[in-house]
């Protein structure tokens, strides 16, 4: 496999460039049909297209090949109860507001997220979401 392909499909993937990340994944997957990299990206570009039930079928493949490949299991079980189109996708975040710095950073527990089947089942690492405080 074409390393500097994947590292492509992978940087597309990063600035949301997600139909051209479909299209360097596919390439990956022509020259290996189980390189199951390549096959997760796929299933996540797809859902990040709102395509659902593509994402799901090769996230179904890569467990076939892999029973153990807990990225695609998790996929399946976050993808379970959404329909086609229903991933609301946002641009990418900057890594940089990840960082702890002392002095600066605060971790939160957060009360009453949402319903994980219709609301939290739509949400990425690095979306962008808006707090609502109360109270406390």
């Amino acid at each position: 496999m074409d390393k500097d392909l994947a590292q492509q499909a992978i940087s597309a993937a990063l600035k949301g460039e997600w139909e051209k990340a479909v299209k360097l994944n596919k390439l990956i997957l022509k020259e290996d049909k189980e390189n199951v990299d390549a096959l997760n990206r796929l299933a996540r570009a797809y859902a990040e297209l709102g395509q659902i039930p593509q994402a799901k079928t090769i996230a179904q493949k890569v467990l076939k090949i892999d029973p153990f490949n807990t990225i695609a299991a998790k996929s399946l079980e976050k993808w379970k109860s959404l329909k086609k189109a229903q991933v609301s996708s946002s641009p990418p975040t900057a890594a940089a507001i990840f960082l702890e710095e002392p002095g600066k950073t605060k971790i939160v527990s957060l009360l009453h997220l949402g319903d994980p089947k219709k609301t939290l089942a739509k949400l990425d690492a690095g979306d962008e979401v808006k707090l609502n405080p109360h109270g406390h």
